[in-house]
């Protein structure tokens, strides 16, 4: 069976929520495309767009209306912020946040913030209004200040950053910007998304060359001190964009030798001399580990492309499936 297809290795049933789900984005219902086109499209969907439309329509309607927009929002973030402390006092997990062990909330739940303080929003007749009238209304994820990735709602041509805080806890927790008083860029491609994480996460990055399966979704590894090693995937919003369009992003990657062919520090090729002879005497990683070269890993990419043909209810479990190898070979590395 297909590496890709075989999606039976999953521990969390046929029913799982999908892991790089992207909830607020909807397609209008004259829109036929497959399956995983639609995920590329709501994977563009959280990209920033700007507009003299949207420019307008904040001007006249969001705007004279953003004390009231503000007061709805810290009001649903006081109620998000006692939900996720009751959560993580009683020791549920939250999705897509840090373990309550790596620092003091709000740090690190940007995106859980986000979520839940938009999806009350939205149920708020001031905001659909705004959608009514044709504001965009919508999460976006975006690089803020050349070095932090960040959540935060588009809002006509004003951006809300309802989780303003969970970097910086000294910051307002929730502010309204107009778009050209914020310093944005929208993710473009894997060594901007690199530069940047190698100063927000104070990392290494290095290219994936050992686990063919994983690169197009985690083209990198993460090196630390002492030798270790970890694989380092950020949000999938590149990948399902590269997928469809034929994979510009991750062949820019494989086509830059030098980037490539860099080796490893000598305490991370030692550590992955250890890990290749673990694999090789009964204690073998989720996927498989393999040295390979730019070549090898871009012939890699046809086994991905089984996932065009996939109708809704396979592509969900299969998109699961790989999530979970991927954690799991996370873990491995780790052990």
């Amino acid at each position: 069976m297909s590496p890709i297809r075989d999606e039976n290795q999953c521990p969390h049933g046929r029913d799982a929520p999908v892991p790089w789900a992207f909830a607020s984005h909807t397609l209008p219902a004259q829109v036929r495309l497959s399956p995983l086109a639609a995920y590329g499209r709501r994977a563009r969907g959280m990209q920033i767009v700007r507009s003299p439309e949207q420019a307008e329509l904040a001007a006249r309607l969001v705007r004279p209306a953003r004390e009231e927009l503000l007061r709805l929002a810290r009001a649903h973030r006081e109620a998000v912020d006692a939900d996720l402390r009751s959560e993580l006092a009683a020791g549920h997990p939250v999705p897509n946040a840090p373990n309550p062990s790596e620092g003091a909330y709000p740090h690190g739940f940007c995106f859980a913030i986000c979520a839940r303080v938009f999806e009350r929003l939205s149920k708020e007749p001031l905001v659909q209004g705004f959608v009514a009238a044709g504001v965009i209304w919508k999460t976006v994820y975006f690089i803020q200040h050349g070095r932090l990735f960040q959540n935060a709602v588009q809002c006509g041509d004003d951006l809300l950053d309802a989780a303003n805080n969970t970097c910086s806890p000294e910051f307002e927790p929730v502010v309204c910007s107009p778009l050209e008083e914020v310093n944005w860029e929208n993710l473009r491609d894997y060594r901007q998304t690199a530069t940047v994480a190698e100063k927000y996460y104070k990392a290494r990055l290095f290219p994936n060359r050992f686990f063919p399966l994983l690169f197009p979704v985690a083209p990198f590894l993460r090196l630390g001190e002492g030798g270790d090693i970890a694989i380092f995937w950020h949000e999938h919003l590149l990948f399902f964009q590269d997928i469809n369009e034929g994979w510009p992003r991750v062949g820019a990657l494989l086509d830059d030798a030098p980037w490539m062919g860099q080796p490893l520090p000598a305490p991370h090729a030692a550590r992955m001399r250890e890990l290749q002879r673990a694999a090789g005497s009964g204690a073998p990683p989720p996927v498989e580990l393999r040295e390979c070269s730019p070549d090898e890993l871009r012939a890699s990419l046809a086994s991905w492309e089984a996932l065009h043909e996939l109708p809704t209810g396979s592509l969900r479990r299969t998109i699961t499936n790989l999530d979970f190898r991927l954690r799991s070979t996370a873990r491995w590395l780790l052990r």
